[in-house]
């Protein structure tokens, strides 16, 4: 019981852990591409 608790959550973790890093990786991307747009201009 304890373990499939562990196991659980830890999939949960995962999970969100590859959530926060896709949100986290499209906020790169838009910086960057806000930067070179504004790199051009510059």
């Amino acid at each position: 019981m304890k373990w499939e608790g562990i196991a659980f959550h830890f999939t949960n973790y995962i999970i969100i852990g590859k959530y926060l890093w896709a949100i986290c990786l499209m906020n790169t991307l838009q910086n960057y591409s806000i930067i070179s747009i504004l790199g051009l201009f510059w």
